[in-house]
């Protein structure tokens, strides 16, 4: 079992938008079995750019979807997927300065963020997809 168990209740009913979320799910699941192998820093910080830029492609879609549905929250929603491409990439510096490693503490912002993020943020534009006609 990885660190992040994918359950039905992470689904929003988008298959695009669900496939994303489990390729980030397996993208922090693989940063934390890399820092239980005790992987160097060089490799680490490669996971953290390929977590880094898939979900800036990942959120891309969303704001996409945000602007063709004119989905209310948007402004907010664009703020919170900001904040965790910021915060990742601190992360990212602080590793590569050697200022930091990657501890349990990293690892649980990224779970916590991403399945709160899902399950309570990313389920609010449901409605607003469907009405807009998205399958």
């Amino acid at each position: 079992m990885g660190y992040i168990e994918w359950t039905n209740s992470l689904n929003i009913g988008f298959r695009e938008i669900d496939d994303q979320h489990r390729v980030l799910v397996d993208r922090i699941n693989s940063l934390a079995e890399a820092v239980e192998l005790g992987l160097d820093s060089l490799s680490l910080q490669g996971i953290l750019e390929d977590l880094s830029a898939y979900a800036a492609a990942h959120f891309s879609l969303e704001e996409g979807y945000f602007d063709r549905f004119d989905y209310r929250e948007a402004g907010a929603h664009k703020k919170e997927h900001a904040a965790f491409v910021e915060r990742v990439r601190l992360f990212r510096n602080d590793l590569a300065d050697g200022k930091a490693t990657l501890s349990a503490e990293v690892l649980e912002f990224l779970r916590s963020w991403l399945t709160n993020h899902i399950a309570f943020s990313d389920k609010k534009y449901r409605s607003t997809f469907l009405q807009g006609g998205l399958r």
